[in-house]
């Protein structure tokens, strides 16, 4: 008999039972494929990841996003609502161009609240508009062995050796501003967002002048190298697409050396000694934006000049409100919005994510017709009764200082 061995009964074994809950298994195989809270995965990743048809991988995709497990993003995409990372605290370095410049503010103060949130240590130091700062700021991230920096610079002439220093210690790098060899960039499409404040110039031109101008200037920072100062050619473009005939106006160029009192110098000396009687700047930053704008004040030629901005700073906004300006717009960057942003490339790229080499902010032009839509809390955020109540600072929490918010 089977039951029988060397004459005596085979003892009997209980069958091992199978608590499996096939429902739970399948979702938790749906969760294991998202390498991170913020990668987003199409429904048929989902299914050729966890080897289910696509009508299952729906069905308990769709359950995970009712029990607030998971989210939809866009048509077929699903992204995580719950921290399933491993528990490594990454420390990431920031190096601000400058710690005084606004652009640079606005992007540290997202920094600091973004990682805060997801409880990263950020390192933040000011490379002071100084190449040599910037060699040795990235030195002292080396040698405290960060998970990835971030960094935003104006000078081309060391972005090589910046980007060799991250490499050599293999730590990823991600740029704002300027692109650098080997490392992911981060920021606007400086082309595009000159041509858009190019276009717009001349359209107000069109509108408000009954005369052309007969002087353009455009105003850099040619040490960022060629391609910061693209947005300049896109401005001219822009310009010459709208008003073909402006071809033949004078257009001169201006190094501000990424200084306000410079590009203010400059222009009041070309004011001094030219013919202008109506004259178009574009501006590769706000900065110089305001100071050209006093350089024509001075002289009591407002009304002969049309000014072009880019990143829609406080500043600019102030006088976009004014009722009569010569500054008549800015392409905004929303500098505010990129602590997000940076945070969750890094994470993605720690992650081992796949990730587009340059990946491209929003941009939105910002004009006297539209600054209060664009920005509708400015004057608010501006008030003294903002910081009277803790009530004032969740409001903002929620809302932040306005602007459209944008992703990669």
């Amino acid at each position: 008999m089977d039951n029988i061995e060397n004459g005596m009964p085979k003892p009997v074994v209980a069958a091992a039972r199978d608590y499996t809950v096939d429902a739970i298994a399948r979702a938790i195989l749906v969760l294991k494929v998202f390498p991170s809270r913020f990668a987003t995965l199409e429904l048929h990743e989902i299914a050729e990841k966890t080897k289910q048809n696509k009508s299952t991988a729906f069905r308990v995709a769709e359950t995970l996003v009712q029990g607030g497990v998971l989210e939809r993003v866009g048509r077929a995409g699903y992204r995580l609502q719950i921290d399933m990372t491993p528990t490594k605290r990454y420390t990431i370095g920031w190096t601000a161009a400058s710690a005084v410049r606004p652009f640079a503010v606005a992007i540290t103060e997202g920094l600091v609240a973004a990682a805060s949130e997801l409880g990263i240590n950020l390192v933040t130091l000011d490379n002071a508009l100084d190449p040599a700062t910037s060699l040795q700021n990235a030195d002292k991230l080396v040698q405290m062995k960060v998970d990835l920096a971030i960094g935003a610079d104006f000078h081309s002439a060391m972005i090589a050796q910046l980007s060799a220093k991250y490499a050599s210690a293999q730590i990823p790098f991600i740029t704002i501003n300027l692109p650098h060899p080997g490392a992911f960039y981060f920021g606007i499409d400086n082309y595009r967002a000159g041509r858009t404040g190019g276009r717009y110039l001349a359209r107000w031109v069109a509108a408000h002048w009954s005369e052309l101008p007969n002087q353009i200037f455009l105003v850099g920072i040619d040490s960022a190298g060629p391609y910061l100062n693209t947005r300049l050619q896109g401005v001219y473009d822009g310009i010459i697409e709208v008003l073909p005939e402006l071809r033949t106006a004078n257009c001169g160029h201006i190094d501000s050396q990424a200084k306000s009192d410079k590009t203010f110098d400059l222009l009041r000396r070309r004011i001094r000694v030219g013919n202008l009687r109506r004259v178009l700047v574009g501006c590769v930053d706000d900065s110089s934006a305001i100071a050209a704008l006093q350089a024509f004040r001075d002289f009591g030629m407002e009304d002969r000049c049309a000014i072009a901005g880019q990143w829609g700073s406080p500043e600019v906004r102030d006088e976009l409100r004014k009722e009569s300006t010569g500054l008549v717009c800015s392409v905004a960057y929303f500098p505010e919005t990129y602590g997000k942003g940076l945070v969750r490339l890094a994470t993605d790229i720690l992650n081992r994510q796949r990730i587009p080499p340059a990946i491209f902010i929003q941009h939105q032009i910002i004009t006297q017709q539209n600054v209060n839509k664009v920005y509708p809390n400015d004057g608010w955020l501006k008030s003294p009764e903002r910081w009277k109540s803790a009530q004032a600072g969740e409001e903002l929490q929620r809302h932040g200082a306005g602007g459209r918010p944008y992703g990669p």
